[in-house]
C-alpha cells in the first residue's frame, strides 16, 4: 500500500529528476558538454559591445568549421577573429581555406546531407545571389546578434541573410606616371577610357570575380537588356589596346609596369600598390544607373551561416565576435587588405591608422549596388559569357 510519505518521496524524486534534466539542457544550450552534433538553441545572450572572455558565450571543447579565402584574408582572419573567438568562448575554429565560389560548389553538392563547413566567412556579391537562390545559407535572426545592429544598410545584400563585414569596390587603377608621359590629364570616369592616347587598358576575363560586377554595372550604365549583351560588348570593342587578364596579379603587374595606362581593379589591390610606392592611383568609374551616378561598384563581403549546420549558436557567436566594435576581430583583416568596414565604430578605429586612413570608405551611398538587377544579371550570366567569348576569343 502506498502511504502519504512514500507518495511524497516519489513526487520529490520525480521533480528532482525533471529539474536536473532541465538544468542539464540549459547548460548544454549555452555551450556546455552537450552533443556537438546537436543543433544548439542557445539561451546564452551574446554581448552588445566589445567582446571579452567575461561576457561571451562559452562553447568549451567544441569546434566550428569556417571557410575562408587562402592568403592574406585567411591570415587576417586567424590573427583577429580566430584569436578573439577562441580565447573568449573556449571553442576551436577549424579553418578550411577555399574561396567562396569553390565552397559554394561543395555546399550545393552536399545539400540534404552534412554540409562541409558551418560558416562561410567571406561570401561576396554577386556569388551570394546564386547561393541565396539555391538556399544554401540559413536566414539570420539579427536580434540574436546584437553587434550587427548598426552596420550600414547596404551591408545586407540579401535582407534575410548575414551582413557584410566589409566592402571592397571595383574601380580603375591608373598609372599616373604613364598618363603624364602620354599627356592625359586625369582618368576619372569610364568614358575617359576610350581616349586613344591611353595606348592600352586592361579588363578582366569572366573567370575573374571583377568581371561579373563590372559587366552588370556596365549593363545598367548603357541600358542594355540582360538578354542582349551586344550594347556593352560593342562598347568594349572600342577600348584602345584592350588587354584581358584572368588572375588579379596580372592586372597588378600590367598597371604598375606601365604596360597599360589603366586596369579594372579593386580598391584593396590598387591602394596596396600605391601604399608600397607604385605610381598608381585608384580612380572612380562614375557610372550612371537611372538618375544617379556612382563612383565605384560595391562588392559586399561577409559571413554566412550554412543551412543545415548543427552549430547555429556558435555561428551566431562567431559573427557577433567579428563585429566587436573595438575592431579586435576585424581590423587585422581589413587593415592588411585595405577594405572598408561596414560597422561605423570599426571604420573609425581603422581611420586612426595613418597608413590606411585615407583609403577607408564611409559613404556607401556613392557606390553602385543594385541587388535585384545584379541577381537578374547572374541568372543571364551564361548569355553574357557566350557573347564575350565570341567577341574576344
Amino acid at each position: 500500500m502506498t502511504t502519504p510519505t512514500t507518495a511524497r518521496t516519489r513526487r520529490h524524486h520525480i521533480v528532482s529528476a525533471v529539474s536536473t534534466a532541465a538544468l542539464l539542457l540549459a547548460l548544454a544550450a549555452c555551450g556546455g558538454d552537450g552533443d556537438a552534433g546537436a543543433d544548439q538553441a542557445s539561451s546564452c545572450a551574446l554581448p552588445s559591445g566589445a567582446v571579452t572572455a567575461e561576457n561571451n558565450c562559452k562553447f568549451d571543447g567544441e569546434t566550428i568549421t569556417v571557410s575562408v579565402t587562402p592568403g592574406g584574408l585567411a591570415d587576417g582572419a586567424r590573427a583577429g577573429l580566430g584569436q578573439l573567438f577562441e580565447s573568449t568562448t573556449g571553442a576551436k575554429i577549424e579553418w578550411v581555406e577555399q574561396g567562396p565560389d569553390e565552397i559554394l560548389t561543395q555546399l550545393l553538392a552536399a545539400r540534404g546531407g552534412t554540409p562541409p563547413v558551418d560558416v562561410v566567412l567571406d561570401m561576396y556579391v554577386p556569388t551570394l545571389y546564386n547561393a541565396a537562390r539555391d538556399e544554401v545559407f540559413a536566414k539570420v535572426d539579427r536580434s540574436r546578434i546584437p553587434n550587427v545592429g548598426d552596420v550600414t544598410p547596404s551591408a545586407y545584400a540579401v535582407p534575410d541573410l548575414g551582413p557584410a563585414g566589409y566592402v571592397w569596390v571595383v574601380g580603375a587603377c591608373v598609372n599616373e606616371s604613364r598618363l603624364g608621359e602620354l599627356g592625359v590629364a586625369g582618368l576619372n570616369r569610364f568614358e575617359d577610357w576610350f581616349d586613344p592616347r591611353l595606348g592600352a587598358v586592361a579588363f578582366p576575363q569572366p573567370t575573374n570575380s571583377r568581371w561579373n560586377l563590372t559587366m552588370s554595372a556596365l549593363a545598367a550604365h548603357y541600358g542594355a537588356p540582360l538578354d542582349n549583351p551586344s550594347i556593352v560588348i560593342d562598347q568594349l570593342k572600342k577600348l584602345p589596346g584592350l588587354k584581358l587578364y584572368g588572375a588579379t596579379s596580372e592586372a597588378d603587374d600590367m598597371v604598375q609596369s606601365g604596360e597599360v595606362s589603366a586596369a579594372i581593379s579593386s580598391d584593396g589591390r590598387c591602394n596596396g600598390l600605391a601604399k608600397s610606392g607604385a605610381p598608381v592611383r585608384f580612380a572612380p568609374l562614375n557610372l550612371s544607373a537611372g538618375s544617379a551616378t556612382y563612383t565605384y561598384i560595391q562588392a559586399a563581403t561577409g559571413p554566412q551561416i550554412v543551412a543545415g549546420t548543427k552549430k547555429t549558436a556558435m555561428a551566431e557567436a562567431l559573427i557577433n565576435t567579428l563585429f566587436s566594435p573595438d575592431g579586435k576581430a576585424m581590423l587585422p583583416l581589413t587593415t592588411k587588405l585595405i577594405y572598408s568596414p561596414t560597422k561605423p565604430s570599426i571604420a573609425t578605429a581603422m581611420k586612426q591608422d595613418p597608413a590606411v586612413a585615407q583609403y577607408v570608405l564611409t559613404d556607401f551611398t556613392t557606390l553602385y549596388s543594385d541587388p535585384d538587377f545584379v541577381a537578374q544579371f547572374m541568372r543571364q550570366r551564361q548569355v553574357w559569357v557566350d557573347a564575350w567569348n565570341r567577341a574576344f576569343h
